[in-house]
């Protein structure tokens, strides 16, 4: 514990000396001869009794415990007129990481993208000191979360995109077959399904009906311009993709695959690819499966990142090896924080008091 205004102690205590000087001078400058009242005579024999001397010694602690207690009370008092105070050094602004994580929502990587953010939730909390960011892409880009370390709202909302890819696998393995000629004792399910997919897609499918779908190269674009300040230097950017490279443009797009990597190389950030395997590829895409593949790790090895077919254990990999990379340092900034402290003066004064009162209660009995 330190004291802000440590300078007040000194004045005070000396005035406290003096004032107690001054007591005692005129304490013993007192005229004790008689006054007035009733004589009482033979008092030495009254003296000497035990009962007397008890309640002789009796009054003499109560004077000096009301004597400490009081002086107690303005040592207690000169404490938090100094300020009590601790001061601890905070640092900001250390390191490391920007990472975003980019799902392509289309329903045919609603496995693969239930298992990434499964994987992701468990170990977001083992970020400390980077950031995190995730978007959605599908016709159009959503900035689910933008660049945070509030580890917990990214937990929360890697749980929300948990859900939706259920849905999206419940809609696919239970709806889709109807073509829309539900059954009416499935319409509220169906309902409820659709209402919540909507709720979370609606903004992936803007202009869907002439742009097409799954544009790859927009969503991986999209994802770098969410970084903050990208000419900057000082921090390591990442992107996580989860995508299937299935593009379906009804016209060309802004840009293409190839050129979002490009672009990326050239904001030095590097791009981790994560690909479905052969048994989970969208099944109309299947012949052009290794062809998707090869385009998808050609973007990928272009910013130097690592392109990973799907597997139980990927997903794991894929987080060891973005904790490999450097993380560039932030100038880091110290401050002081001052807390101020004044229990324990504060709780010394209330006992001091209490105790004083205490002690002048027996006193006038």
């Amino acid at each position: 514990m330190e004291l802000k205004n440590g300078y007040i102690l000194l004045p005070g205590i000396i005035i406290c000396l003096v004032l107690l000087a001054v007591t005692c001078f005129f304490r013993t400058r007192r005229d004790n001869t008689y006054s007035g009242g009733l004589r009482v005579a033979n008092t030495e024999r009254t003296r000497k009794l035990p009962i007397y001397q008890r309640l002789m010694w009796f009054h003499r602690i109560l004077v000096l415990t009301v004597g400490f207690a009081l002086a107690g009370a303005i040592v207690a008092c000169l404490l938090l007129t100094a300020r009590p105070i601790k001061e601890d050094s905070v640092k900001n602004g250390v390191k490391k990481r920007d990472i975003f994580l980019c799902l392509d929502v289309s329903y045919s990587l609603y496995e693969q993208n239930y298992d990434i953010v499964t994987y992701l939730k468990q170990l977001v909390s083992g970020l400390k000191g980077d950031r995190f960011g995730i978007t959605i892409f599908n016709t159009s880009t959503v900035v689910y979360v933008p660049l945070t370390d509030d580890y917990d709202f990214i937990e929360d909302r890697l749980n929300e995109l948990g859900e939706y890819f259920k849905l999206q696998k419940e809609y696919e393995e239970t709806f889709e077959k109807y073509d829309g000629d539900i059954p009416k004792d499935m319409d509220d399910e169906y309902n409820r399904v659709l209402f919540r997919l909507r709720e979370i897609e609606a903004g992936t499918l803007t202009n869907n009906h002439t742009k097409g779908s799954s544009l790859i190269g927009e969503g991986l674009a999209s994802a770098m311009y969410s970084f903050t300040d990208l000419t900057a230097t000082d921090r390591t950017r990442v992107i996580i993709l989860s995508t299937d490279n299935a593009e379906n443009a009804f016209a060309p797009p802004l840009v293409s695959l190839s050129e979002a990597a490009e672009l990326c190389r050239q904001y030095r950030i590097t791009v981790f690819g994560i690909y479905p395997d052969r048994e989970n590829y969208y099944k109309d895409e299947i012949d052009n499966y290794d062809r998707n593949c090869t385009g998808f790790k050609d973007a990928v090895r272009t910013t130097d990142g690592k392109c990973y077919v799907r597997t139980d254990t990927n997903a794991q990999n894929i987080v060891k090896d973005i904790q490999k990379q450097p993380a560039m340092t932030v100038s880091e900034i110290v401050s002081t924080r001052i807390t101020d402290q004044p229990e324990k003066p504060l709780y010394l004064l209330l006992g001091c008091l209490m105790l004083a009162a205490i002690a002048g209660w027996e006193l006038k009995k």
